[in-house]
């Protein structure tokens, strides 16, 4: 009858059992096929629940969207701001950084000459 299914008894409507939505969510995030058996009723419901999108929760959801509201939203342009102040310095970090490379780059080719001088100065000529 379930056939690869994982079947979910519920003792009232989902809507009012926070336990089983989170069951059910669950189930559906991780792909597993789940059939809600009310048992008010007895049998299998109509249809399978097999979509976290059949079991949202709405009023969750709506909470959630006013927090981010009320937190984030009125920080926006403290936030562009922030986002603005620290683009600038990462860019003026890899410059000074880039400097330094070059820098180095300068030193070592000076070292690299050096050398090259003191091993023709050092080595014998074949004679």
């Amino acid at each position: 009858m379930l056939r690869g299914r994982v079947a979910i008894a519920v003792a009232n409507p989902i809507e009012d059992n926070p336990t089983a939505r989170t069951v059910i969510n669950a189930l559906a995030g991780a792909q597993i096929r789940f059939l809600a058996i009310p048992q008010a009723e007895g049998g299998p419901t109509s249809r399978p629940m097999e979509t976290s999108t059949d079991i949202a929760d709405d009023d969750l959801i709506r909470r959630l969207r006013e927090r981010w509201q009320r937190a984030v939203a009125p920080r926006a342009p403290a936030l562009r701001d922030a986002a603005r102040t620290h683009y600038e310095v990462m860019n003026q970090l890899r410059q000074e950084q880039q400097r330094l490379i070059d820098e180095a780059d300068k030193i070592q080719r000076l070292i690299d000459q050096l050398e090259k001088q003191y091993q023709e100065m050092t080595t014998p000529a074949p004679q």
